[in-house]
Order: structure tokens, then C-alpha cells, then sequence
């Protein structure tokens, strides 16, 4: 079937209000992601390159999982336009119907759904693993790189505290140094003239190297307080990943989670495969949700939209999370909520072309 000017039309319209729709919300949420991190930024927790690697990941996340809203909203904004404005009137009457309507929604939907099916099955999956072992890294590590002349730093949930008076690069000078040892209820405290943070080769872990310094460990008060001198002392300041990153099925690919067999692994295959579904289904809705008379508000049909998504999405997360407790069957898992959308959404047409005749 050969694209007439019409179709071109509603394509471009379609694509300008997506654009216009993405770049908004996603400007929202950035703003939002970019001051929580700039916090950890701030408070010393994390350095400016994880920072950001974090806020990609993160937004990244986001886009992925609203596409479908995305398009949706943008679809009824964009066609809602048309029907206002009586240009869709003036397509009917040329022959070109509400299903015709359909090839633009397929033209930009089908290249997006394969889009989003790769990015949910593989890219997000891999991206999110990723930035949770840098944030962990972080979390673990008393980088010196996040050292300020002068300003105590916090890691471990504050269980250590850094110190230097002056930094250069990764070696600090007139060092303190303290931690807590909950099990052995004892506080080690630490002073070095010099401390450099250097990385194992062999297994990764990073360690700062004390020179010229003192140990103390005890508690405040007893007698058994031991203290000792030392030229050079090596202490470990980062761990490895937790284990269950390895195995949590968010981070899984499809293959492994196809093998694992387990009902969280099903359920997170499932939930992975309903983005794509889910963006043509809104795609698909927004065609009948857009039928809008020139009295209506401007925003009326978009009010109608979000409060469809929502109840779909809601209808989405129960079913992933019952598969996921075990409680329903895998094979029917989440998909009866997209057979419920579809048939929702053939009514909607089916009434739509009642109402024409």
C-alpha cells in the first residue's frame, strides 16, 4: 500500500506531538533525577562521572518504561487537534477512514515497538546491572577523589569518616581516619601523614595506602585501648558486588531468564514483552479516544487518556507481581490484560463506526 499525502500528513503530526510530548516530560523527570543526584554530589557520596552515569541509567529507565504513555498521550493530543480543527471530518469524506487512521500509527508505532523491544529485552537490563555495580562501588569506596580539603567525608552508612587538610589528585596529606567495628563493638582511628587510594589489579578492590602514621583501637574509656605506630598500612575500602545482583532477574538476560524457569523469571519476561505490546495497543486506543467534538476542552480526550493508562497499568503491575508471589499461573500472567485492552479497544472502534452510519 503506497503512502498518499494524507498519510505523510498524520505521520509528521504524529511525530511533531511526540517529539513536543517527550522532550517535556522528560525534561521534567531529568530536572527531578539531576537534583537528587546533585545532593549526592554535594554531601560527598558519589564523584561527578558516576553522577551522571546514574542520571543516564536512570532517565534511560524512564523513557523505556513511558513510551507508551509517551505515545498515547501525544497521539490523542495530535489527532485531537485534527478533530477539532474538522480536518479528520474532512478526511472521512474523502474516504479515508478510522482504519486508514491505523497506517501512520503503524508507520511510527511498529519501528518504536522494535525499538523498545530490544531496549527492554537487552539494553535496559544490562545498562541497569551496570549502574547498580557502580553505584555499590561508590557507596564502598572512600575515594580521595571525593576528598575536599578540609571537609569530613562519610561512607558505609557512616561508619567511616575521611578526613585530609590538603588533596592532590588521589594522595592526601595530614589524613584522619575513623571507623566503627559494630561486632567487635571497637572505633579504630587512624592518622597518616600521607594517604594514596590505589586499585588491586587482580581483583579490583580498592585500598588506601597510609604512610607514616598512627593506630588506635578501642572504646572511649577502657583501659584495653591499644595504640601503634606504623611506616605504611594498607586498608581495604571497597567489597565486592552484592551477590543477589548476580542473580536478580531484573538484571537477567531473556535467555537466562527463559532457563531459570522460576515464577519471578516468568514474571519479568512477561513484564519485558508488555512494553512493545504496550505501546501498539495505545497507539491502537488513541485513534477512537481522540474523537473529539470542537466544543470539547482542548484536554478533555487527554484526561481520558492518562486515566485509561493508569488503570491499565495498575491492572499490569497486579498481574506481574501475582505471577511473580506465585499466585497465578504463568501462562496466563499478564497477557489477559492486553486481551482485555484489545477487545476494549475493537468495542471503541466498532461503536465509533455505529456512530458514522
Amino acid at each position: 500500500m503506497s503512502l498518499s499525502i494524507l498519510d505523510r500528513y498524520v505521520t509528521r503530526e504524529l511525530l511533531r506531538a511526540a517529539f513536543a510530548v517527550t522532550v517535556v516530560l522528560l525534561l521534567l523527570i531529568a530536572s527531578k533525577l539531576f537534583m537528587q543526584q546533585l545532593g549526592y554530589l554535594t554531601e560527598g557520596k558519589f564523584s561527578t562521572g558516576i553522577v551522571y552515569e546514574l542520571l543516564f541509567n536512570k532517565l534511560l529507565a524512564y523513557f523505556v518504561h513511558m513510551l507508551p504513555f509517551l505515545m498515547l498521550l501525544s497521539s490523542v493530543l495530535a489527532l485531537g487537534r485534527l478533530h477539532r480543527d474538522a480536518e479528520v471530518t474532512a478526511l472521512h469524506s474523502c474516504g479515508y477512514s478510522d482504519t486508514r487512521l491505523l497506517l501512520p500509527m503503524a508507520l511510527v508505532g511498529i519501528p518504536l515497538a522494535i525499538m523498545l523491544g530490544v531496549m527492554s529485552l537487552y539494553v535496559t537490563p544490562r545498562l541497569s546491572l551496570e549502574a547498580e555495580l557502580a553505584h555499590h562501588q561508590a557507596r564502598l569506596e572512600a575515594g580521595l577523589d571525593l576528598m575536599q580539603e578540609g571537609r569530613f567525608m562519610q561512607t558505609r552508612n557512616g561508619r567511616w569518616a575521611l578526613y585530609a587538610s590538603r588533596t592532590k589528585g588521589q594522595v592526601a596529606e595530614d589524613v584522619f581516619f575513623a571507623s566503627y567495628d559494630a561486632e567487635l563493638q571497637q572505633v579504630h582511628i587512624e592518622t597518616a601523614a600521607r594517604a594514596t587510594r590505589v586499585r588491586d589489579q587482580e581483583n579490583g578492590v580498592y585500598v588506601l595506602d597510609f604512610e607514616d602514621g598512627r593506630w588506635h583501637s578501642g572504646w572511649p574509656g577502657d583501659a584495653d585501648f591499644q595504640t601503634m605506630k606504623f611506616d605504611r598500612h594498607l586498608l581495604r575500602v571497597s567489597m565486592a558486588p552484592p551477590p543477589n545482583v548476580w542473580t536478580h532477574t531484573k538484571y537477567m538476560t531473556p535467555e537466562q531468564l527463559w532457563e531459570d524457569g522460576s515464577a519471578a523469571a516468568h514474571a519479568e519476561l512477561q513484564w519485558r514483552w508488555s512494553l512493545p505490546i504496550s505501546l501498539l495497543l495505545m497507539l491502537a486506543l488513541a485513534v477512537p479516544l481522540s474523537r473529539s467534538s470542537v466544543r470539547e476542552g482542548k484536554y478533555a480526550r487527554a484526561v481520558y487518556a492518562i486515566a485509561i493508562y493508569l488503570v491499565y497499568a495498575q491492572f499490569q503491575l497486579l498481574a506481574t507481581s501475582q505471577v511473580r508471589g506465585g499466585n497465578w499461573p504463568a501462562w496466563a500472567g499478564v497477557w489477559w490484560v492486553h486481551v482485555l485492552m484489545a477487545a476494549g479497544i475493537f468495542l471503541l472502534y466498532r461503536q465509533a463506526r455505529r456512530g458514522r452510519t
